[in-house]
């Protein structure tokens, strides 16, 4: 069955060309070196590591990852994100297609997802199976919306339920709305906490002058746009 996410796919699987449409610098240039911070914070930058990323869209983060020396497996729900990941899929990266094939339990050093968790539904299914996937002494780390981001863009990019029971929307690409679930970091907090889990590592990486003289966003930018949290096993942060 087709992903919602199959008509994204040259949103997410572009590179840092301005011509190409719907290149994600903000992803590119603002969320994922957050993400290795964290990652190089727990692990330190001399480790090889084994890292899922969970969500990989066109694989360009599985690729930095493997720059970085580890074995990187990447999964995405969408046929189209994974076609264009095992395009550009480099050396030490393998691409799968198929949650239980990516979650095998106690697999990997590292989960890193990013702008995934606001589109899932079961957050504590989710988290759990993340879990299950990780080693004993193991980081999740993940990017989200930042709620202030998504106030300050209120009916902008962000929309408001239509009804009562319905989910609030992103427009990620002119036309094609996606609903997703507004969290906040005590939200996330709260969920790995009942699995044991707390939070290790904390950002929120702002837009500089720099970046948006070179990549003009479409939308506010006073608030950053990312919330970048990490979580590890209380008995296991407090002796890394």
């Amino acid at each position: 069955m087709p992903s919602q996410w199959d008509s994204l796919a040259e949103v997410f699987g572009t590179d840092l060309n301005p011509s190409a449409e719907g290149y994600a610098a903000d992803n590119i240039l603002i969320a994922w070196p957050s993400l290795l911070r964290g990652i190089e914070q727990t692990f330190g930058s001399n480790q090889s590591l084994n890292v899922l990323d969970f969500g990989c869209g066109g694989g360009l983060f599985c690729n930095q990852l493997a720059g970085k020396g580890h074995h990187v497996t990447g999964y995405d729900e969408s046929a189209a994100m994974l076609a264009a990941a095992r395009t550009r899929a480099q050396a030490g990266v393998k691409i799968v297609n198929h949650p239980k094939v990516a979650l095998k339990p106690k697999a990997y050093d590292v989960i890193t997802t990013c702008m995934v968790m606001p589109f899932i539904a079961d957050l504590r299914a989710m988290t759990a199976a993340f879990i299950n996937a990780l080693k004993p002494n193991g980081l999740i780390i993940q990017a989200t919306f930042n709620p202030a981001f998504i106030a300050e863009n209120k009916n902008h990019a962000f929309f408001p339920p239509a009804e009562q029971n319905d989910l609030s929307q992103i427009e990620l690409k002119p036309g094609v709305k996606i609903p997703f679930y507004q969290r906040s970091a005590a939200d996330y907090q709260k969920t790995f906490a009942s699995y044991q889990y707390e939070e290790v590592y904390r950002d929120l990486p702002p837009f500089t002058s720099g970046f948006l003289d070179s990549y003009p966003m479409p939308f506010a930018t006073k608030e950053p746009e990312y919330l970048v949290q990490g979580f590890q096993a209380k008995n296991q942060s407090k002796g890394q």
